[in-house]
């Protein structure tokens, strides 16, 4: 038995050997940044190493809210050779889901993780009031609710700016909601310094 929690743990140090690793390479990329573009680069790094810890997403998203307007930009990007990342100004109050998200981000950290499960019989709507970024979403990787029968899974974790998380077919594990949570910290930190330098730059 001894030596099953010593396995266990060798395995436990392995995991947070490769989730480090992920951060790691968000982190270059996001210190490399000088132009607000340059976002693509990250959203692409952080597609990769979602997929490297075995999360697989569909597709990887930046929320980042103007709160006095109440409307967020949004920006995605799917897998697939061709990395596309489409951007959106969209309402907050546009969608219910949605107007409960800006006010958990709002209200305080506490709230970390942040979930919103789209049931098949939305999606419809929520295509709609996407269009923008799904239209340009290259053919041979675009997504259409067909796709999603049990219907659609964001995760996101909270950060100064807003959110930044993954879109799935599936509810997120608890491990997956820690882990974006610490990617969505992370990239906080670091837009923070993106924005000071700017500012410095101006």
């Amino acid at each position: 038995y001894t030596r099953f929690l010593d396995l266990q743990k060798a395995e436990a140090q392995a995991r947070e050997a490769q989730i480090e690793a992920a951060l790691e390479r968000v982190r270059a990329v996001s210190m490399a940044m000088h132009q607000t573009d340059e976002l693509t680069d990250v959203l692409g790094v952080l597609f990769e190493q979602f997929d490297f810890l075995g999360i697989n997403p569909v597709f990887t998203h930046l929320t980042l809210f103007d709160e006095a307007n109440e409307t967020f930009t949004l920006r995605i990007t799917t897998g697939g050779k061709k990395r596309v990342v489409a951007e959106q100004l969209i309402d907050v109050n546009a969608v219910e889901s949605w107007k409960t998200s800006f006010a958990n981000w709002k209200k305080s950290e506490l709230h970390d993780v942040d979930c919103i499960d789209y049931p098949p019989e939305v999606l419809p709507a929520v295509w709609e009031l996407l269009d923008e970024v799904m239209s340009a979403i290259p053919e041979g990787q675009k997504l259409v609710p067909e796709d999603f029968p049990d219907g659609l899974y964001t995760t996101q974790g909270h950060c100064k700016y807003g959110f930044i998380g993954f879109n799935h077919t599936r509810r997120a594990t608890e491990e997956e909601k820690e882990i974006v949570v610490r990617f969505a910290k992370e990239f906080g930190r670091l837009y923070q310094r993106f924005l000071d330098l700017q500012k410095a730059e101006t």
